[in-house]
């Protein structure tokens, strides 16, 4: 157990047994009990300890040390616990190397805080993962950013995925762009472009928050919105159109709230409308 006062992850896993994931010193994997909750939650407050919450995290690390270490050996650290894994199960990665038919697509923003494959649990071979500016997918017609559309023909037309997810989050510095973006003005080279792919969730934000000024409430408005900004530009990509009337596809839509660790999500029709928010 981490010494008295430290913040310590606990991680309910089922209904009366939770893991608690103490905080690990110098690069060793975290060390983690399975008790009863009530004994468990006893035991941390009593030695002083807070309690942070998550929804079974793929990893939990909360490294101590402030010791630096040089990038070289940080990915060879993080190359050796992987590895780790790989050598207790080699047929698993073996069946991977044969090749690969994943699910899932994922479109994700890029900001480091929002993996996609640690937020929703992913295993290898599990997403296609395509991560950029803001979760932001093209239209057809904007041939300037072949990158997410080619990932895109590739998932659907050769991957065969049967899922495309796309994931906005809070505090998205990319819809903060979108957001302030003025004209005549540009204040970087590639971002005010990429951007503006977002413009018509910008639009319908605009028009819906007249009454708010809040620039915060705006952002954290059109970061959902433009979640489904970027399904309706699936649907306008032919192959996408047609895997999704023909049942062979499914869209969704996800929003990741850091300050929360919750996770809503909706499934999105071939019709251009969203459905139920559920909220995990």
């Amino acid at each position: 157990m981490s010494a008295s006062g430290d913040q310590v992850w606990v991680v309910f896993r089922r209904r009366s047994l939770l893991s608690c994931c103490v905080p690990f010193t110098d690069g060793d994997e975290v060390d983690v009990k399975v008790e009863r909750r009530s004994l468990l939650r006893r035991r941390l407050t009593s030695a002083g300890h807070s309690i942070r919450k998550c929804w079974r995290p793929f990893k939990v690390w909360e490294p101590r040390s402030t010791k630096k270490k040089t990038p070289a050996e940080r990915i060879k650290q993080g190359f050796k616990t992987f590895k780790s894994v790989y050598q207790r199960n080699p047929g698993f990665y073996q069946n991977l190397a044969a090749g690969q038919h994943p699910k899932f697509m994922v479109i994700a923003c890029s900001d480091s805080r929002v993996c996609p494959t640690t937020i929703l649990n992913f295993r290898p071979g599990e997403a296609f993962v395509v991560r950029n500016i803001a979760n932001m997918v093209p239209p057809p017609e904007q041939a300037g950013y072949p990158g997410t559309s080619a990932a895109l023909e590739y998932a659907v037309r050769v991957l065969k995925v049967e899922n495309i997810l796309v994931i906005g989050h809070s505090r998205c510095g990319g819809i903060d762009a979108l957001m302030t973006l003025k004209e005549n003005t540009k204040r970087w080279r590639f971002i005010d472009n990429w951007v503006k792919i977002g413009i018509p969730a910008r639009a319908a934000v605009l028009e819906a928050t007249r009454r708010n000024p809040s620039l915060q409430h705006k952002c954290r408005t059109c970061e959902r919105t433009s979640v489904n900004g970027s399904l309706v530009n699936l649907l306008r990509f032919s192959f996408v159109k047609e895997a999704v009337s023909s049942a062979k596809l499914q869209l969704h839509g996800g929003y990741y709230n850091l300050a929360e660790g919750s996770f809503e999500y909706w499934k999105f029709g071939a019709d251009g409308k969203s459905g139920k928010v559920l909220k995990f």
